[in-house]
């Protein structure tokens, strides 16, 4: 990783399957935010699709770590379809198993151990509406509307424009 390189400060993380749904919400609003918006030099965005775990175990060993970390992704907490929400990771449910899998969603621990190494650790999280059993390419129209939503929220706190949330 070239963050010290790039003198990072703030990383984010798109992560998601493009070809289930909803799950491409994350990898869309990196293509959203990098198309669409002049981002400062001290920020870098990465669409990591299904990467996101060995993105954060290569960030867990590295030494060239960045201030601020904002890991977006779809999740179902029973709220209306395309509803952004801001978590820690410390909200995140524990792992309930031994099981571990380097394609699953970013792990509480995983997050925490970034946390403990003094990484500012966000998650933008958008309510999905369904991932589908097979491949079906596209968001759903409210998690593609929640898209711009997060990329001018996001946006705005890269520039300095708006705080973190509390």
């Amino acid at each position: 990783m070239d963050l010290k390189e790039k003198n990072t400060e703030i990383l984010v993380l798109g992560s998601g399957n493009i070809l289930f749904g909803d799950d491409g919400f994350g990898p869309a609003v990196i293509a959203h935010l990098t198309q669409n918006f002049e981002l400062p030099q001290k920020v870098q965005a990465w669409d990591v699709g299904t990467a996101i775990q060995e993105i954060l175990f290569d960030l867990i060993l590295s030494e060239d770590l960045p201030q601020e970390l904002l890991v977006i992704d779809v999740m179902d907490q029973k709220l209306k379809p395309g509803k952004i929400f801001w978590l820690k990771p410390e909200a995140l449910p524990r792992q309930s198993s031994g099981f571990f899998s380097l394609h699953l969603p970013p792990t509480r621990e995983m997050l925490l151990k970034l946390v403990k190494k003094g990484v500012n650790v966000w998650l933008v999280c958008c309510q999905l509406k369904q991932i589908p059993n097979q491949v079906q390419p596209g968001l759903s129209r409210p998690v593609a509307k929640a898209v711009l939503q997060a990329s001018k929220e996001i946006y705005k706190i890269l520039i300095g424009m708006k705080d973190f949330p509390n």
